[in-house]
């Protein structure tokens, strides 16, 4: 995974383990070791095999797509630089999401949420925020990189948490350096991030810094909790099967209860020791250890009362605070039942705005397995965004986002990084008023249209009437026409 949007794309800590100027060589807790040989040395639990042991069926054309961008001039070239947006990456590596449906993806257990609000002690409502922030990690071992959102593309969810009430509206925010921003709420909890990754190349693996900032609001007792996740690692990124690792100190932490949980994710070590590990504690405002959590973090989390130094009681119970849930067996990305299903439209009321990150047709085509069309079209959609920024440049103006604004004096919580490093964004005041308005509307100009294209999904927004068609988050519309006409065309032949 090319990166962990959401709250995994928050401020990270130091990595644990100084890297040192070999192209995959580190310093592991017992010497000098090397990513290669780390692979090797994988008995029963090899890291370089797929999930389930077997190997990917398109593994040989991967890892020719691989060398074909990495050759060693390349390696040289790009070693300690930050990779995000330096390279073009074939689609064959690619997988059919963009960043910002990657960032909603972290939402797939807001129902933990929903439980954390309703909970009347602080130490309970830490954990379940807590565990809140490490199920998406549940679905961090995809290896392929998401499409970047174009400058004003969105995303939208409908349909989050116990009760089905909550939403989720993204934008790219800024192009050059990458900026994503998010909102969600329901009537209980409210959820904001800004993401500004950053990476570093180190020849055959890539060290992730998800810089970022993470907080969320309960709205029953009213605390916030701001949140700092371990630092990530792409292994094998040149050579061999690409795998995910998280190691580091994972933070939370409410201002209002002065509440913390601690978490430490456990570097993947040689025989797999450690592999998925975390353990931590939920600490009281006195600096109390109160509960224990531990778990792998691609499965569950349990919680058990610990005594004051952090030890399990003898006879205090462990609860499961949360399983991930099964994945498709058959899916080529890897991806989850809820990563699939932010690829529809299955739970929007209306038509999602034009700028929505199904519209991409280089997108769709990449899901339909369509591997030249989505080149092809992924190629368009990036000169039209360089056309956008040539007469922005030309007639001097500023991009100015439509649904986040600058937050001006923003006041930083423990642990977060600096408006220098992470800016400071917020969601406009009566946001999903004014996107409700935009919708309806639109929905009523479209409505013949969409009834005519609902077929046997049943759904109130026909998955056919919107995934690839439609995309156009630009600011002269003028200057692209020859995209819609292209959609046209390509509907027409099909």
């Amino acid at each position: 995974m090319w990166n962990l949007v959401g709250d995994l794309a928050g401020a990270v800590t130091s990595a644990a383990g100084a890297v040192t100027s070999g192209l995959t060589g580190r310093v592991w807790d017992d010497g000098e070791g090397n990513v290669d040989e780390l692979n090797k040395s994988m008995a029963g639990a090899d890291l370089n095999k797929g999930p389930t042991g077997e190997a990917h069926p398109d593994e040989k054309a991967i890892q020719e797509a691989k060398s074909s961008m990495f050759n060693m001039a390349t390696v040289r070239e790009y070693v300690g630089a930050d990779v995000l947006s330096l390279l073009s990456v074939p689609v064959f590596i690619m997988e059919p999401m963009s960043m910002l449906q990657k960032m909603g993806e972290v939402l797939e257990y807001a129902e933990l949420l929903d439980a954390a609000d309703a909970a009347a002690d602080p130490l309970e409502r830490m954990a379940l925020v807590a565990t809140f922030l490490v199920a998406p990690f549940g679905a961090a071992e995809r290896a392929w990189k998401p499409f970047n959102p174009m400058l004003g593309e969105t995303f939208e969810l409908e349909g989050l948490g116990k009760d089905k009430d909550g939403r989720f509206f993204a934008e790219q925010v800024t192009a050059s350096p990458p900026v994503g921003v998010a909102h969600s709420e329901s009537p209980r909890w409210q959820y904001d991030i800004v993401s500004a990754p950053k990476t570093r190349f180190l020849g055959n693996y890539l060290e992730v810094f998800p810089n970022g900032r993470t907080r969320i609001k309960l709205l029953g007792s009213g605390e916030t909790y701001t949140h700092v996740p371990p630092n990530v690692k792409v292994h094998n990124l040149v050579l061999g099967r690409t795998w995910i690792d998280a190691e580091g100190e994972f933070y939370v932490y409410c201002p209002e209860s002065g509440v913390k949980c601690v978490l430490n994710f456990t570097p993947c070590g040689w025989f797999n020791a450690g592999r998925y590990e975390f353990a931590g504690h939920v600490i009281d405002k006195g600096g109390v250890k109160r509960l224990h959590l531990s778990g792998l973090w691609s499965s569950h989390l349990d919680a058990a009362e610990c005594g004051p130094d952090g030890e399990l009681l003898p006879d205090a119970p462990r609860r499961r605070l949360w399983t991930c849930r099964p994945k498709p067996e058959d899916d080529y990305y890897g991806m989850t039942h809820f990563a699939r299903q932010l690829n529809t439209c299955a739970d929007l009321r209306l038509p999602p705005l034009p700028s929505d990150s199904r519209r991409r047709p280089d997108r769709e085509a990449l899901a339909g397995r369509h591997l030249p069309r989505a080149a092809a079209e992924k190629g368009r959609l990036e000169a039209a965004g360089h056309a956008d920024a040539a007469r922005r440049e030309e007639v001097g103006s500023q991009w100015a986002p439509r649904w986040f604004e600058p937050e001006e004096g923003a006041q930083l919580l423990p642990g977060e990084l600096d408006t220098d490093c992470v800016p400071a964004w917020r969601w406009k005041a009566g946001g999903f008023e004014r996107l409700d308005g935009l919708l309806e509307a639109g929905a009523d100009e479209a409505s013949a249209k969409l009834q005519q294209e609902a077929g046997a999904d049943g759904q109130a927004v026909p998955d056919a009437a919107v995934c690839g068609r439609g995309f156009a988050p630009w600011e002269f519309p003028e200057l692209h026409a020859h995209l819609q006409q292209h959609e046209d065309a390509s509907a027409h032949v099909q």
